[in-house]
C-alpha cells in the first residue's frame, strides 16, 4: 500500500471546518425550540427565519467586495467568527416573555377544587391532557403553590373554618389581599370537563400547617382567581400560557433583542462560510477538486457535536419543567474560540482579486448552465428552509405524542425511557 501524504499546510483549514461547524451545531438546530420556550409562537419563528436568509444573501457579496477591495480576507474571516459566536452566546441571557399559570379556586362546603380553562381562541393540548387524566399514577399527590386574590370577607372564613387563627386579627391580613397557600392535589382526582381541567383538592397547607378547606354552603360563594405553580412538569406545561399575542410581540424588548442577535450571528456565519471557502480555494491553488476533502471535516464536526449537544441538553434538563440549553451556548463560545485560534494560524496570502465585482458577476450569469444551477439552489433553499427551521419543533411534537398519547408515562416520575429532543 502506498504511503498517505498529508498536506500540513491544509490542516488548519480542515480544523476550521471541523471546529466552526462543531461550534454552531450545538445552538443552530435548537434555536427554534428555544424561541418557543421563550414564549413566542411558531408564527414568530417563521417571521424571524424569513428575514435571516435575506441577511446572509446581502452580507456575502458586500463583505466579499470589502475583502477584495482592501485585501483583508483573513482579518474579516477572524472578525466574523467572533461575530458569529458572541451574539449566539448572549441569546442565553434573554429572559422569557411574560407567561402566567392562572386557575380558578372554588371552595364550597367540604369540597374545594382548582379549574383551568385555556384562554379564548386556544385549546388544551390533547396529548398533555391524556397524560394528566388517563395514566396510572399510584395515588400520588401534587403540591401546587397558590397566590390568590381575595375579598375582605373571605378572611373571616379562613379564620373561623380553616382554623388559621392569625387572620382573626385584621392587622395580620396582607395589605395586597393575597392569600398564599399550598394546595394538595391527588393525581387520581384530576378530570377533563368541557375542555377545562378540574383539580380536586384533598387539603391545603398554610405556613407549614395542614388546614381544612371548608366553606359553609349558606355563605357567599368562596371563588377567586389564583396564580399557581405546581411541582409537576406536565401540569405546569398544560396550564402555562403566554400573556402576549403575536401582534404584540413587536412591542417587547425580548423580541427585538433576539432578532438583533440572530441577525448578527447569521451575518457572521454567512461571511465566515463564504470567505472561508474563498480562502480554501486560494490555498488549494490548481487542486480545486480537493475542496470536498477539506469541507468533509465540517460535516464530521457538525454530526459529532450535535449528538453530544443533544445528550447534554437532555442530561441537564432531567427533572426540570423546561429544557435547559445553557450548556450549548457555552459549547458554542468555547469551540468557536478554539476555531479562531486555529484559523489565525492559516498561512494564506490573498492573490485573487476582483477589480469590478458587478462586471465579474455579470460574466458568470451569461452561462445558461450557471443560471440553471442558480435557480436550482434557490429552489433547494426554499425547500430546506422549512425543514431546517421547523424540524426540531416537529420532533418535539412527535416526542410529546410518544410520551403522552402513545406511551402513557407516569405523571409522578419522569421515565428514563422518555423520548426527549
Amino acid at each position: 500500500m502506498g504511503k498517505v501524504e498529508v498536506d500540513k499546510k491544509l490542516l488548519p483549514m480542515k480544523a476550521h471546518y471541523f471546529l466552526f461547524n462543531a461550534g454552531t451545531a450545538p445552538v443552530v438546530p435548537f434555536m427554534p425550540t428555544l424561541i418557543i420556550q421563550l414564549g413566542f409562537s411558531p408564527v414568530i419563528v417563521g417571521t424571524v427565519y424569513s428575514v435571516l436568509p435575506l441577511v446572509g444573501m446581502l452580507v456575502k457579496p458586500l463583505f466579499g467586495l470589502i475583502a477584495d477591495r482592501f485585501q483583508r480576507q483573513k482579518l474579516l474571516f477572524l472578525l466574523f467568527q467572533i461575530l458569529s459566536a458572541v451574539p449566539f452566546f448572549l441569546i442565553m441571557f434573554i429572559p422569557a416573555i411574560p407567561q402566567e399559570s392562572s386557575v380558578s379556586f372554588h371552595c364550597h362546603g367540604g369540597t374545594s377544587n382548582l379549574r383551568y380553562c385555556p384562554p379564548n381562541g386556544t385549546t388544551l393540548d390533547s396529548c398533555l391532557t391524556d397524560r394528566i387524566v388517563n395514566v396510572e399514577t399510584n395515588n400520588a399527590t401534587i403540591r401546587c403553590e397558590l397566590e390568590c386574590q381575595t375579598e375582605h370577607w373571605m378572611w373571616d372564613t379562613i379564620c373561623k373554618y380553616w382554623k388559621v387563627e392569625k387572620f382573626c386579627d385584621q392587622s395580620n391580613i396582607p395589605s395586597n389581599g393575597q392569600l398564599e397557600l399550598t394546595g394538595l392535589v391527588p393525581t387520581n382526582q384530576i378530570e377533563l370537563q368541557q375542555d377545562c381541567l378540574w383539580f380536586v383538592l384533598s387539603g391545603a397547607e398554610m405556613d407549614g400547617d395542614r388546614v381544612p378547606l371548608y366553606c359553609p354552603v349558606n355563605t357567599t360563594d368562596f371563588r377567586t382567581s389564583c396564580q399557581v405553580k405546581c411541582d409537576n412538569q406536565i401540569i405546569t406545561e398544560a396550564i402555562t400560557h403566554s400573556k402576549i399575542d403575536d401582534s404584540e410581540a413587536k412591542g417587547l424588548y425580548q423580541f427585538w433583542l433576539l432578532f438583533l442577535l440572530l441577525i448578527l450571528s447569521w451575518a457572521g456565519m454567512a461571511v465566515v462560510v463564504s470567505v472561508g471557502d474563498a480562502i480554501c480555494f486560494d490555498m488549494l491553488g490548481d487542486r480545486p477538486h480537493l475542496y470536498g476533502n477539506q469541507r468533509l471535516w465540517g460535516s464530521v464536526g457538525w454530526g459529532t457535536i450535535s449528538l453530544v449537544a443533544g445528550y447534554l441538553v437532555d442530561h441537564f434538563s432531567y427533572g426540570k419543567a423546561t429544557k435547559d440549553y445553557t450548556v450549548v451556548f457555552y459549547m458554542t463560545i468555547v469551540i468557536i474560540g478554539v476555531d479562531i485560534l486555529v484559523s489565525s494560524k492559516l498561512k494564506h496570502t490573498q492573490t485573487r482579486l476582483s477589480t469590478n465585482i458587478v462586471k465579474d458577476v455579470g460574466k458568470i450569469f451569461v452561462s445558461s448552465r450557471i443560471v440553471i444551477y442558480f435557480c436550482w439552489c434557490i429552489l433547494v433553499g426554499l425547500g430546506t428552509a422549512m425543514i431546517w427551521n421547523f424540524l426540531f419543533l416537529h420532533l418535539e411534537d412527535l416526542a410529546a405524542k410518544q410520551q403522552g398519547c402513545l406511551g402513557h408515562h407516569s405523571l409522578v416520575t419522569k421515565e428514563k425511557s422518555e423520548v426527549d429532543v
